[in-house]
């Protein structure tokens, strides 16, 4: 196992702090892309099966689902980054064998129906006016 396989040895999982660019290989990418992408939907089904059970709050939906695609949000945009500003081919071979995963998972949490019934309970309750200005954009846009 090379150090790109392991959290601890890959800058693209340190998504709580800004990018070391100086410390991320194109070793990196892919397999944290492949560790993060089962987390995410994971926690995306956690997230769907708590849904079911209470009704939805800013605190109990939009929070965690910013915090279950954030840690690969983070490494995407790094690599899309990267892309941009240090392109090679191995970049681009790494980036493409993950692309396809990585727009599916998206996906996956974009047309959830839990999510998406649970986001208009939200807006549609009386939770909506105790929101603030920018909740509300979040929501609205995430719906």
């Amino acid at each position: 196992m090379s150090a790109g396989d392991t959290a601890a040895g890959n800058p693209l999982f340190a998504h709580e702090e800004p990018p070391r660019f100086d410390r991320i290989q194109v070793a990196h990418m892919e397999p944290a892309v492949r560790a993060l992408l089962p987390r995410m939907l994971a926690d995306l089904e956690a997230l769907e099966r708590r849904l079911a059970d209470q009704p939805p709050t800013w605190a109990s939906l939009v929070e965690p689902l910013g915090a279950l695609s954030e840690p690969l949000r983070f490494a995407w945009g790094v690599i899309n980054h990267l892309k941009s500003v240090q392109d090679s081919p191995e970049l681009r071979a790494a980036r493409e064998a993950v692309q396809a995963d990585v727009v599916q998972a998206f996906m996956r949490i974009g047309q959830s129906q839990p999510v998406y019934r649970a986001l208009t309970a939200v807006r549609d309750g009386a939770q909506w006016e105790r929101l603030s200005p920018t909740q509300r954009r979040i929501v609205a846009s995430s719906i």
